[in-house]
């Protein structure tokens, strides 16, 4: 009985001044007992997935044809020069995930060139 007798004293001392709490402390208190209990018990979310080195280059070659695609319908002078960087960004992540998988030695469904000045 008395334990009961403290919890609701207790309750109605704390209750109250939890609601005072302003809501980026509460968050805060949350998001580090959350970073705390995934650091003792471990993370309770997967890994992420990485994806394989030929799938990264088919995205990339398609992320480039979009550029290019893009480039070829816009019409705003300002757009056209958001439409140029994200074709050359495009083209370079390609070459570049090229080049690694040659020194990796990665084969599979590969061309034998890059898409330097296709456009």
């Amino acid at each position: 009985m008395n334990i009961l007798l403290r919890y609701k004293w207790l309750l109605s001392t704390i209750a109250p001044k939890v609601n005072q709490f302003p809501q980026k402390i509460i968050v805060s208190v949350m998001q580090f007992v959350k970073w705390f209990s995934n650091l003792i018990f471990g993370s309770s979310q997967p890994a992420p997935v990485i994806p394989s080195l030929p799938d990264q280059l088919k995205q990339a070659k398609c992320e480039f044809f979009w550029a290019q695609n893009y480039y070829n319908t816009v019409t705003d002078p300002y757009l056209l020069d958001y439409a140029m960087y994200q074709m050359l960004a495009a083209q370079n992540k390609y070459n570049y995930l090229l080049k690694k998988a040659r020194t990796e030695g990665v084969t599979q469904n590969l061309e034998k060139s890059s898409i330097i000045g296709v456009y």
